[in-house]
């Protein structure tokens, strides 16, 4: 390499300093598989420190790391969470060279200290076995001490240093007939590394595996679709690879995702996410390959995992565990139990490695990891770090080849933000160490009198400014970019740098960045986030437990919902002329109105008032947006927060209650069909539209396809669509007699012989769509893909709760033509099914009209309806319809449709294209070895349809 910058690790002796820790700091100790006999010793040497312990599992490395990590995680946010704040020390003690890797913990630990500058960790290592006296004795040592990664051994202390590493051929190391496996093969750095291999050793095998459906892997080599946190998977794709080719000569490990967010705010399932493909894909390939000759295992790590980075505790100590990993790997090689070079590398960004990041934030990495590399400078760093083969590397370009006026405005908004922060703190009396630059101002209690004196303070230094400043950019991290990138000259006088100014107008603010192209009409959308509760299934993986073992949820209203004294009248007629119901089953969400109001700050008062659908749907919204790995941050840096809210609500009733006063204010419950999507919008401060939408029965699905088509013409990037549905109030049910909608023996027997009705159900879900296009260049898991949707009314008919079969044909032919599918590519209709003796037939007669141009065979097309489940969701049933559609796309599996053993008599199967699911199976693949394909058809009552396509 022209330059060196390659760093590695090495322990410098260093004796303690006599430096006092802050008087009253709050400590806490984390002891790392130490024994009980010592722990209980440390104790009785620091009386009044909080002591936790993390103890290694029998489930192996990963498992054992990833309960630490989140152990840690949970320490660190009961600690920056106590009211009250200052100065707090965080020693977390383990033992050298474990295969646990706890040693990767500094770089959470690093992080929470950016994130927290009142709070100092500190990791320290350990060689031998000390007592519990020499725990006690180091612990106190260090307490006040500024080193924050240091090791005990034979009596010394040591400090990590990182120095040049020693010279080497930057010559690649790719054998010319290798074979060689690349994880995280479906992103950009993954898909560098085959071109580098294949343009050194044209004839080496290279195998890259990912997540993600690639549908084009590039002219290198082949892909497999592999989840590397699958143990049996990474085996079986080792087995093959062997069995294949013969060998297996290196390994490049490059999975990972991110999830960014600051540790006060990080949910465990978040880590645990991030932290899953570095560290069990690391595992998982080093068992797999453990028998093998490999001539090296490279694990690509991040300088998060060194020197922590502000919003990644997680990925910093997922990168950290592969630093620490390679080290224990390396002695296995020496005890001769392992072939090869173990190599960790932690890298700054590629330039060309798909993780993008704005153009303000360059600096600011740039000082702590090296400037970003350039593809051949990060390639020829790579065969450096393999031919030298230590352990644990660090890559840092230190020579700063910035552009100091592009990066002026960003370094001066750095210089700017703490004296914002000591303004905004000292105008609303707050603690400046609870500011949080990237929350918005209305969090902290900001009115318009506050508003008033800071634009009067401003005037001092910057003249005039917009009046609604406070109001256009709602965070202190916003604030001080805008003042930074258009009144530089008054962010200079503010630091004392320029004489103070004359009054002056205000500056225009800078044009709103070029929006995006719009989809193209006919492009799919990918499903990137999913979420949802159902009735006896508090998780989507739940749910699909429930539905692949033909579980039945429906059951008697519970007691806390209503009494059913003067409620039930087992007799239809008489219940209908008492204005009672006739039913007292359903299926139910448990724990339906327990909400976490301080979560989304909302206060509790408020959040009472709120329809407990509003409550739910936010909860779903959200967890959508972590499925899919987006924070409130990531949508507002990355997509500008053009993001779509699309609810589908039918149910009232919440209103209808009049609960009694407790603190001298009545309640006021209220259900508002707007507030369901725009609060959701205001929450997560998202600028697409915000639309509630009420078809009746197929709700969430018209929901889901105004979502598409806003993205098909760029009305927003993202969009969060699904539906929400409880029975609140016992009028509901009548309401639903006097109809004569709901079945009398409680089960809903869709297609089945018998039904005579619906059962009621309750849910709630939501997906995040994203174009395929766009989501497959950023990156993003696909769940699914929605290849086609249309919606119409069904105008006349026999009746206004009765379908129009013409209407609905004509309508899944427009679905099928706009998705550019043949009905005979469907292998699976997910049916609207509400188990009545009229409307079923109805429904299958307007099915087989659709199917009947494509000459599709009988009984090719699997159908069925999660109704049979979990009764009708009403506004949900189009979401719960699609999850399960999905669902069984991913597994590859049908589930069964209940109750309907016998089908309903006035439906002849076998002149249609469709077999009545009524138990589990596998779904095989189309013979052309295609994707699977389903359909969903959702009715609404008074004629409003809504089918919908789609693929994985």
């Amino acid at each position: 390499m022209s330059q060196n910058i390659l760093r590695v690790p090495s322990w410098r002796d260093e004796p303690v300093r006599g430096k006092a820790a802050p008087a009253g700091a709050r400590r806490l100790v984390v002891l790392c598989d130490i024994a009980e006999r010592d722990v209980a010793v440390l104790r009785g040497h620091l009386p009044g420190v909080s002591v936790a312990q993390v103890e290694s599992r029998t489930d192996g490395p990963a498992a054992a790391y990833e309960h630490a990590a989140t152990r840690l995680l949970g320490e660190l946010q009961r600690l920056l969470g106590q009211p009250g704040g200052g100065p707090c020390r965080v020693q977390v003690v383990c033992h050298e060279g474990t295969p646990y890797g706890y040693a990767g913990l500094i770089g959470m630990l690093r992080t929470a200290t950016q994130e927290d500058p009142a709070l100092h960790g500190q990791l320290i290592e350990f060689t031998g076995r000390p007592s519990g006296e020499e725990l006690a004795e180091a612990l106190q040592a260090e307490f006040g001490q500024a080193r924050d990664h240091l090791r005990y051994t034979e009596g010394r202390r040591q400090v990590r240093h990182w120095a040049a590493a020693p010279e080497v051929t930057d010559a690649p190391v790719w054998k010319a007939d290798g074979v060689y496996l690349i994880t995280g093969g479906a992103g950009g750095v993954g898909r560098l590394l085959a071109a580098d291999i294949a343009r050194h050793a044209p004839a080496a095998r290279i195998v890259l595996c990912g997540r993600s459906e690639v549908r084009e892997p590039g002219p290198w080599g082949e892909y497999r679709r592999v989840d590397v946190t699958d143990r049996t998977a990474v085996a079986e794709l080792v087995g093959d690879l062997v069995s294949a080719y013969g060998r297996l000569d290196g390994i490049v490990h490059a999975a990972g995702v991110i999830s960014d967010d600051f540790v006060i705010r990080k949910s465990h399932q978040d880590a645990q996410r991030v932290l899953a493909p570095k560290a069990a894909g690391l595992v998982n390939l080093d068992e797999a390959t453990r028998g093998l000759l490999l001539d090296f295992l490279a694990a690509f790590s991040s300088g998060a995992g060194t020197h922590g980075n502000a919003g990644q505790a997680d990925y910093a100590a997922a990168n950290g565990f592969l630093d620490a990993y390679q080290a224990h790997r390396a002695a296995l090689v020496a005890k001769g139990e392992r072939h090869g070079r173990s190599v960790s590398i932690a890298w700054p960004l590629w330039r060309d490695g798909g993780m993008s990041v704005p153009a303000e934030d360059v600096p600011a990495l740039t000082e702590r990891f090296g400037r970003p590399l350039e593809t051949d400078t990060a390639l020829r760093a790579l065969h450096g770090a393999l031919a030298l083969g230590t352990p644990h590397l660090l890559v840092k370009d230190e020579k700063s080849d910035v552009d100091e006026e592009a990066t002026g405005a960003a370094r001066l908004r750095v210089r700017v933000l703490p004296r914002l922060k000591e303004l905004v703190a000292e105008t609303l009396r707050l603690d400046i160490a609870r500011l949080d630059a990237a929350a918005p101002l209305d969090s902290f209690g900001i009115d318009s009198l506050a508003v008033t004196r800071l634009n009067s303070r401003f005037t001092q230094w910057f003249g005039a400014l917009p009046k609604t400043l406070l109001y256009q950019y709602p965070t202190l991290h916003d604030l001080a970019g805008y003042l930074a990138e258009q009144h530089p000259e008054g962010c200079l006088r503010w630091l004392g740098d320029s004489p103070a100014p004359s009054v002056a107008p205000a500056r225009p603010a800078a044009p709103a960045a070029t929006r995006p192209r719009p989809a193209g009409t006919d492009e799919p959308i990918a499903i990137i986030g999913l979420s949802g509760r159902y009735p006896d299934a508090p998780t989507v993986g739940a749910f699909w437990d429930n539905l692949r073992a033909g579980r039945d949820s429906v059951r008697e209203i519970p007691a806390e919902r209503w009494s059913l004294d003067g409620f039930y009248e087992p007799d239809a007629q008489r219940a209908v002329r008492q204005g009672a119901s006739y039913s007292k089953w359903g299926a139910f969400l448990d724990d339906f109105a327990r909400f976490d109001a301080a979560f989304f700050g909302i206060a509790p008062r408020d959040a009472a008032d709120m329809d407990p659908q509003e409550r739910l749907f936010i909860e779903s919204a959200w967890s959508a947006l972590e499925d899919a790995g987006y924070t409130r941050q990531r949508l507002a840096e990355q997509h500008a927060s053009r993001v779509g809210v699309f609810a589908g609500i039918t149910k009232t009733g919440f209103d209808r209650h009049r609960p009694r006063a407790t603190d001298g204010v009545p309640p006021a419950p209220r259900t508002s069909f707007g507030s369901l999507a725009n609060r959701v919008s205001y929450l997560l401060d998202l600028h697409g539209p915000s639309m509630p939408i009420d078809t009746m029965c197929s709700a969430s699905l018209t929901a889901i396809h105004e979502a598409c088509e806003h993205l098909r013409h760029g009305a927003c990037e993202l969009a969060v669509a699904g539906g929400v549905n409880l029975y609140l109030h016992p009028s509901t049910y009548v309401e639903l007699c006097r109809s004569r909608m709901l079945a009398t023996d409680g089960h809903c027997r869709s297609f089945g012989e018998g039904g005579d009705g619906f059962a009621p159900g309750e849910g709630v879900g939501a997906v995040l769509l994203k174009p395929l296009s766009k989501a497959e260049a950023d990156g993003d898991p696909v769940h699914a893909v929605i290849l086609g949707s249309a919606i119409n009314h069904g105008g006349r008919s026999n009746g206004y709760t009765v379908p129009n079969p013409r209407a609905q044909a004509a309508l899944i032919r427009e679905a099928l033509d706009r998705a550019g599918v043949s009905a005979a590519d469907i292998g699976y209709i997910e049916a609207h099914g509400t188990g009545t003796r009229l409307g079923d037939p109805v429904e299958i007669d307007g099915l087989t009209q659709a199917f009947g141009p494509d000459a599709v065979g009988t009984g090719a097309c699997a159908l069925g309806s999660a109704k049979s489940n979990i009764g009708h969701l009403e506004a949900a049933a189009g979401i719960a319809g699609l999850t399960k559609a999905v669902l069984q796309l991913r597994n590859g599996e049908f589930a069964p449709t209940l109750h309907a053993e016998r089908p309903n008599p006035d439906i002849d199967f076998a002149a249609t294209p469709f077999t009545l699911q009524t138990s589990a199976a596998p779904w095989p693949r189309a013979p052309s070895g295609g994707a699977r394909i389903a359909g969903g058809d959702c009715i609404g009552g008074g004629g409003a349809d809504a089918p919908g396509l789609g693929a994985a």
